[in-house]
């Protein structure tokens, strides 16, 4: 069976808004791939960028990859916002609306300045079922 894996975003999303800590920081200014051009500090963005099909004669699954930004115009809240974003993703499992999650590992993080804008960028490995 073909996984869901398009719909990792959505996964991603429910995650995020999960957790009342990211909630109070941000509200509902958590996007897919962009943000609105009227958004306001702080807010989040995700985007799914490689899928890698696995297959065996027993099995088969994807390992999804996911970059969530947080942009913030205080370095310290960025840091901030990007431990609770780590807190709400790293090592979930289970299912997420068509999403079975079997591992969510953080596999890099970065951070830089863009227009007064400080961002925080976490990537995720995701093993999905």
């Amino acid at each position: 069976m073909m996984s869901d894996s398009l719909n990792i975003g959505k996964a991603i999303n429910a995650l995020l808004v999960a957790n009342s800590d990211i909630v109070k920081k941000v509200g509902k200014k958590i996007y897919p791939l962009i943000a609105d051009s009227t958004t306001t500090f702080p807010f989040i963005v995700y985007s799914r960028y490689q899928m890698v099909p696995e297959s065996t004669k027993d099995n088969t699954g994807e390992q999804i990859y996911v970059n969530v930004q947080i942009a913030t115009e205080r370095y310290p809240e960025g840091i901030e916002i990007a431990n609770y974003v780590r807190a709400s993703i790293e090592g979930k499992n289970g299912k997420f609306g068509t999403i079975d999650i079997d591992d969510i590992q953080l596999v890099d993080g970065d951070e830089k300045v863009m227009d007064d804008t400080f961002i925080q960028q976490l990537y995720f490995k995701i093993q999905l079922n």
